[in-house]
């Protein structure tokens, strides 16, 4: 589908075999718009082509998704549900759901172990994280935590859980063996993505009402500098090589990206409106990110920092994930109470039929007043 793959310096790239030769597809689309992409599915950016595969409906609300180390499992947050139905564990090859979470509370976000035995998971209402069984979605352990606790990181070595507290402004660092709180650091206010770098020696928090990142001493727990960020900062995601920070900016519709040596912004980037979860393919080519105001998938090429604008089927853009071989995209439509797949081709890769079902990506709000368009 590609000529190649060129890797920005600076972005080390994940070691993956790739085919050899490539199968375009019949069509594509040169203009985006949603309603191409629901009938005409393909698309092309830089040397790259993508598909929208499909979707399927979730549980109320869907907050965020995560995807298991083999790509087998996809978990999605379902945050209108309270006390029941939290997580649901879907089978990709045809997004069926194969278990549910039940626990009391609500959840936000999700983060499966290395070795795909567990899923920790938010739960917003009852100040803890959650450690489920993989497969079955029951609970296994808690983990208290601060008050109105969003995103977490886990250190490298799955020792360590950091978690942002949205209420507290405090980050908890939590001692996953013992179960006890090491430390709680004071940060900014309204504390969201939290991320730990690759070497494991610093944690970067969000601070959305803040604008600003804390940037954190994993050998202290204290932090060492606050970095001027952007309006209402939101997600983090680091490159392998610890070189790259990249931030979501929710209100101001960018991404800021940090030199990780220099702690210095680089360079700002222009995304679809009310960017939320950013993530990085793994062999580093492109970032993603999740936008909530703009319906859409924003794609940036990070060999020429160009951005692809994508209108998805669903409505309110929140939850992202990448398959761990760069094949599949997910994305969580908040108010369109679904979740969508984009497929990401690679040369030899055959071209299979796209899944079974296509949600409208409308709006499901029982208000409809609620289903307003951002300006």
């Amino acid at each position: 589908m590609f000529l190649g793959i060129l890797l920005c310096s600076g972005l080390a790239a994940a070691t993956v075999d790739r085919p050899s030769s490539a199968v375009p597809p019949g069509k594509f689309l040169r203009k985006v718009t949603r309603e191409n992409v629901k009938s005409r599915r393909w698309f092309r950016f830089s040397d790259t082509y993508f598909r929208w595969w499909g979707g399927v409906k979730t549980g109320s609300l869907p907050k965020g998704v995560s995807v298991s180390p083999d790509g087998q499992n996809v978990y999605v947050t379902n945050f209108g549900f309270k006390n029941r139905n939290n997580v649901y564990r879907y089978n990709p090859a045809d997004l069926n759901v194969e278990a549910r979470a039940n626990f009391e509370g609500l959840s936000i976000e999700s983060v499966v172990s290395r070795d795909g035995q567990t899923v920790y998971v938010s739960n917003f209402k009852k100040r803890c994280i959650e450690a489920l069984d993989a497969l079955t979605l029951e609970v296994k352990r808690t983990y208290s935590v601060g008050r109105l606790p969003k995103h977490f990181a886990l250190t490298p070595d799955e020792k360590i859980l950091v978690v942002s507290n949205w209420l507290d402004g405090k980050v908890s660092v939590v001692d996953i063996e013992t179960g006890e709180t090491i430390k709680r650091i004071t940060v900014g206010e309204h504390p969201r993505g939290t991320a730990v770098n690759h070497a494991g020696t610093k944690v970067y928090v969000a601070n959305f009402k803040s604008w600003s990142v804390s940037l954190i001493d994993t050998r202290t727990w204290e932090i060492i500098k606050t970095i001027r960020s952007c309006n209402r900062p939101r997600h983090i995601a680091i490159s392998q090589d610890d070189s790259k920070v990249f931030v979501s900016c929710y209100t101001s519709s960018l991404v800021q990206v940090i030199d990780g040596e220099t702690d210095k912004q680089i360079r700002r980037i222009r995304v679809g409106r009310g960017p939320k979860t950013i993530e990085l393919s793994k062999d580093e080519r492109f970032a993603y990110t999740a936008d909530y105001k703009n319906n859409s998938l924003s794609i940036i090429d990070t060999t020429t920092w160009k951005v692809k604008i994508v209108p998805a089927p669903l409505w309110k853009a929140s939850g992202l994930a990448v398959s761990p071989d760069d094949r599949r995209i997910y994305l969580t439509g908040f108010d369109s109470v679904n979740l969508v797949v984009f497929e990401r081709f690679f040369p030899g890769d055959p071209i299979t039929e796209p899944g079974p079902n296509g949600p409208t990506g409308d709006c499901r709000r029982f208000n409809p007043e609620a289903c307003f368009k951002y300006p």
